[in-house]
């Protein structure tokens, strides 16, 4: 079937309306007669743990603006009136523990005399209020990252954010605006801008995801601007060094998609226009060059590393028009304990499939439309037994060009590839420590645009620098010990221990810098912070040692960071396939998540 004969097709599945949508039956259960909220702040005074502390807990309390319930009243998706449904109730809890600023939810019934039924919503806030600091000691102290963030202004779930990103070559100041109910809709709402070291950026991001797992529509209208330099490594970990590509991208994104069927078998559907302009302004005058990691101190860069960046520098204004497909079969299970030391996380147990085949429409001005067909597959998969936890996801992006006029380049193009396996081992008879075990390969073939990965960093060799190692492909093993202590005040904070291993390789493919790394490993421990107690955040200062071929003799990586970057909790993505990625669309990406 040709394009233009699948498009009315897929406009006619969209429509609302067609036979198959359930019918109103009548309620086998009774009816929703009363909603209430029941909503807490940060710590419940009348359980207190001790009373040594008591002032702190208050404290604490006084300082926080507490989420307002008509918010949580409006996240429900079971409203008076509705028949009751558990799975409903369910699903609502789900909604409303993916707000950061919640840290436990529960939504239950209580029966009443007549039939009807009473619905609870009992959470507890967690502390919105965040300076977040992100440092290195990889090249000395670096402050890569400081934020000032609320993210539950007056108790509106309004996210507030000044921050300061300084991450190598990577250089962002500038603040974010953003809203859950933008005008009273269930449209997120998300406004961006700043400098860089080399220009400004800014985005603009109106976002209606599907609402938990009833929700039917989903749309995006999505623009961004970044002028900032695409950061290559080009030396070695004893002797650093980094080429710098400047680069001014232009994307903008209108996506619509459609879901059937019932939760645990859902059908989706979906088109998307979307624009792209990816252009490395001067080249090859503009490139820039580093030696060690002095980045105010930059100069030009030679021919022969302009000649190896060249190969990605072909790159051109391209529309597409994509048709997305998708199937989810997800139940959900509650899980304590993996990412968090004792917060709760949803696990999706089952599969989700989302397909997207794209067609360019048009591309820059003065140049010919190419002839090809891209593709995104996501594969999601997860399972769980008493104590273990199991989950994988595969993601293949590319593109088939039969002809381009611009590059005269055919074949597959900008194929890019990622695999993750996590393994969460909960042992009975240690109950206080999960075991987690990673295994992570991403790579990259034939790339158009700037692209390069590295083995060191805070998802790769822990052991090694950020820019270590660089190639086309990599593959890493992760394994660590978390270990919840309990003490000193565990109604106050939680606190545990880490304790990790390492061992990876990079490929060097046939990318600018590239080397093949050979196989190498990183030993190390930590802290592991949660505050308030139960939260499911958690912030980790990290000590790692390399070991195996060329560790021996080399000093430490002492890190510190907000976030937990290995887990389920953070995802699937590769910050450096991200950055050559410049949009995905597909239906997975109207799944609202943390």
């Amino acid at each position: 079937m040709t394009l233009r004969r699948l498009l009315p097709a897929v406009l006619l599945l969209l429509l609302p309306g067609l036979p198959g949508e359930a019918a109103a039956q009548e309620c086998a259960q009774g009816r929703v007669s009363h909603l209430f909220i029941d909503n807490h702040s940060i710590f419940d005074l009348d359980e207190l743990p001790t009373e040594r502390l008591e002032w702190v807990y208050r404290l604490v309390n006084s300082l926080h603006i507490r989420t307002r319930p008509s918010l949580i009243r409006k996240e429900l998706v079971v409203e008076v009136g509705d028949c009751y449904d558990p799975f409903l109730l369910a699903d609502s809890e789900r909604i409303l523990r993916r707000f950061p600023f919640i840290s436990a939810a529960e939504v239950y019934g209580l029966r009443q005399p007549d039939g009807s039924w009473h619905v609870i919503a009992d959470t507890r806030d967690e502390w919105s209020t965040r300076l977040e600091v992100t440092a290195g000691f990889e090249n000395g102290f670096e402050l890569r990252r400081v934020a000032l963030a609320e993210r539950n202004f007056l108790g509106y779930g309004v996210g507030l954010k000044a921050f300061f990103v300084e991450d190598d070559a990577s250089r962002q100041i500038g603040g974010e605006v953003s809203t859950p109910r933008f005008a009273g809709t269930e449209t997120d709402l998300t406004v961006a801008g700043g400098q860089t070291r080399i220009g400004s950026f800014y985005s603009l991001d109106f976002y209606y995801p599907f609402v938990g797992e009833v929700g039917r529509w989903g749309w995006r209208a999505f623009g961004s601007f970044n002028e900032d330099y695409f950061d290559y490594s080009s030396g070695s970990p004893e002797l650093p060094g980094h080429v710098l590509l400047p680069l001014r991208e232009s994307l903008a994104e209108l996506s619509l998609a459609r879901r059937f069927g019932e939760p645990g078998n859902l059908y989706a559907v979906g088109l998307a226009l979307s624009w792209e302009d990816l252009s490395a302004p001067d080249f090859p005058g503009s490139l820039r060059q580093v030696r060690g990691n002095d980045f105010g101190d930059l100069s030009a860069a030679d021919s022969a590393s302009a000649a190896q960046v060249r190969p990605q520098t072909a790159v051109a204004s391209r529309t597409q028009l994509s048709v997305l497909l998708g199937h989810r079969s997800i139940r959900f299970i509650e899980r304590s304990g993996l990412d968090a030391l004792r917060g709760v996380s949803d696990v999706e147990i089952g599969s989700d499939v989302s397909l997207t085949v794209s067609r360019t429409v048009a591309q820059g001005l003065g140049s010919g439309t190419p002839s090809d067909l891209g593709a995104r597959l996501r594969l999601y998969a997860g399972t769980a037994r008493d104590q273990i936890v199991l989950v994988g996801n595969l993601g293949l992006d590319g593109r088939q060009v039969f002809f381009d006029p611009s590059t005269e380049r055919n074949g597959w193009r900008d194929v890019l590839a990622e695999v993750d396996v996590l393994a969460y081992f909960q042992p009975s008879g240690l109950p206080r420590h999960t075991f987690l075990a990673r295994l992570a390969g991403v790579g990259g073939w034939m790339v158009d645009r700037p692209y390069q990965i590295t083995l060191g960093g805070n998802t790769g060799i822990r052991g090694y620098e950020e820019e270590d190692f660089p190639g086309a492909r990599r593959l890493v093993l992760n394994l660590e010990d978390r270990i919840y202590l309990g003490w000193p005040f565990p109604g106050l904070f939680d606190l545990g221990l880490t304790f990790f291993a390492d061992a990876g390789r990079v490929w060097g493919g046939d990318v600018p810098f590239g080397g093949d790394s050979g196989w190498r490993g990183s030993l190390g421990g930590g802290l592991r912070v949660g505050f308030p107690a139960g939260s499911r955040n958690v912030a980790r200062l990290d000590l790692a040692w390399p070991v195996g071929p060329g560790g021996v003799g080399t000093s430490p990586v002492l890190r510190i960071a907000l976030v937990d970057l290995i887990g389920l909790q953070r995802g699937f993505r590769h910050p450096q396939l991200e950055r050559t990625r410049l949009l995905s669309v597909g239906p997975d990406r109207f799944i609202k998540r943390r």
